[in-house]
């Protein structure tokens, strides 16, 4: 984390939102993980649809925060 971001409330707010989909996309592969080791070596529909969304998620709040860093200059 940059120190810039850590005296602008709107860009922390924005980090904050990353690290959280980043952990959920954490979650989902040990979803898998758990899946693998129980004997299950199938990646079903849902876990796809799962990771896509959050990495959806994670690449727009990534363009919001550089959006954010370029418009504020914080």
């Amino acid at each position: 984390m940059s120190e810039r971001s850590q005296e602008c409330p709107q860009a922390q707010a924005l980090i904050d939102e990353i690290e959280k989909v980043i952990g959920e996309i954490v979650e989902i592969h040990n979803d898998e993980l758990r899946s693998v080791t129980n004997g299950d070596y199938t990646t079903g529909p849902s876990t796809e649809v799962r990771l896509k969304q959050a990495r959806e998620k994670k690449a727009l709040l990534i363009e919001r925060y550089r959006e954010h860093i370029l418009s504020h200059n914080c």
